[in-house]
């Protein structure tokens, strides 16, 4: 009988033990984005705000065939439109390209927030991007449409 209240005791407590070292692994910070605007050498290429993505010049990002541009940069906003900074490693980008034949948006290496366009072949893609966390995205993008003609 002694025995069976030991290994009752003994069951809660790993237990409540495992949960809580659980929960600890599992709350960590994250950053709040609203949305998100891409910058072609300082200039304001696209922006999201909320569910809205408005584009600078017409309604999509155009490329020509066989264009690459210079180094484009990704800033997130909050609600209030301002920039959100960003100083913890363990975030980056990345891009999902729903139509790599048509335009390829490579990272640049050692650069966490820019990437470039490349137009390969006439047509459109959407782009998302994403603020990862370690192994989970804190934020996904609506897409963002490239045309490349």
């Amino acid at each position: 009988m002694r025995n069976l209240v030991f290994v009752k005791i003994a069951v809660l407590v790993l237990g409540g033990v495992l949960l809580l070292s659980s929960c600890k692994k599992s709350s960590h910070d994250h950053i709040d984005a609203f949305g998100m605007v891409i910058f072609d050498n300082n200039v304001q290429v696209a922006i999201q705000q909320g569910g809205t993505v408005s584009y600078t010049n017409g309604s999509h990002i155009l490329l020509e065939e066989g264009q690459v541009t210079s180094p484009m940069t990704v800033r997130f906003i909050d609600q209030n439109g301002d920039f959100i900074v960003i100083e913890d490693d363990d975030y980056f980008l990345r891009i999902q390209n729903s139509n790599p034949v048509a335009v390829n948006a490579p990272l640049i290496e050692g650069e966490i927030w820019q990437f470039r366009l490349a137009g390969l072949n006439e047509g459109e893609s959407q782009l998302r991007f994403e603020l990862m966390h370690v192994n989970h995205a804190d934020f996904r993008s609506l897409p963002f449409i490239v045309v490349v003609q």
